[in-house]
């Protein structure tokens, strides 16, 4: 009986070592998954290793970009510094145009300008006189005119300006050769104008001629000279201004009336 028991005895215990030996199912899933974790652990080092050493190379790559690029620009910054020799402009001479003289055309006609100097006699005057082709008579500025009558025929007291800025005037007096009507475009009706004669100068030609009196002071030219004083003594050259000269005025019309 004893012996009996001491066998079951024993085989219990053996059968006790040995489930205690024998590993749990869930240990050996442990164990496997701690292989799996570190063998992933070993490849993530390895893929931020590779990355750190792709990053310190671009980072070298971009160093030395920006070292050759301060490089050029310092080379630019040197040649921009570097002192250029002056350009010396080689020098013109001035041209000096030469004296305007009246020159006549083929058929002995005076070439003006569209502006003039005249004179007017025997004032000893002298004033300026846009010359319009397209004006029939010649007019000159006349202020505060005033008609009367001498021996029988009309006569007129008028003020001329004694330079073109209207600063001062004297007072003439002249018969009237006749009467007329200006048409102008500011007007239909038209201005009724005394006609006088002066002699006047304009470059080398002395003459006499007729003017209409008016008030221009509305006009930047107190003289107006027309085809009447023109017409077969003279030809205009729109492109010239003050291209006469008008010499000095001889004693005898100074004294003349």
């Amino acid at each position: 009986m004893r012996k009996a028991l001491l066998l079951l005895g024993g085989t219990l215990l053996l059968q006790a070592c040995a489930q205690t030996q024998a590993p749990a199912p869930a240990e050996k899933d442990i164990n496997h998954l701690q292989v799996q974790l570190d063998t992933l652990h070993d490849r993530q080092n390895q893929h931020l290793a590779t990355l750190e050493a792709k990053q310190a190379q671009a980072q070298q790559q971009i160093l030395s970009a920006q070292a050759a690029q301060q490089a050029t620009l310092a080379a630019i910054a040197a040649k921009l510094n570097e002192k250029q020799q002056p350009v010396v402009c080689p020098q013109t001479p001035q041209l000096q145009c030469p004296e305007t003289k009246p020159m006549p055309v083929k058929d002995d006609k005076l070439v003006v300008g569209a502006l003039e100097k005249v004179r007017l006699h025997p004032s000893d005057v002298v004033l300026t006189a846009r010359i319009d082709t397209g004006a029939t008579s010649a007019s000159l500025d006349a202020r505060d005119i005033q008609k009367f009558e001498r021996d029988g025929a009309d006569w007129v007291r008028f003020k001329v300006p004694t330079d073109d800025k209207g600063s001062d005037y004297m007072e003439v007096e002249r018969k009237v050769l006749r009467w007329v009507r200006i048409i102008q475009s500011s007007s239909e009706d038209g201005e009724r104008r005394p006609v006088v004669e002066f002699k006047f100068d304009i470059g080398p030609i002395s003459q006499k001629a007729e003017f209409n009196l008016s008030d221009r002071s509305h006009l930047e030219f107190p003289v107006l000279i027309g085809r009447n004083i023109l017409k077969d003594v003279m030809v205009v050259d729109v492109g010239k201004e003050y291209s006469l000269k008008l010499p000095p005025m001889k004693a005898e019309d100074k004294d003349a009336k």
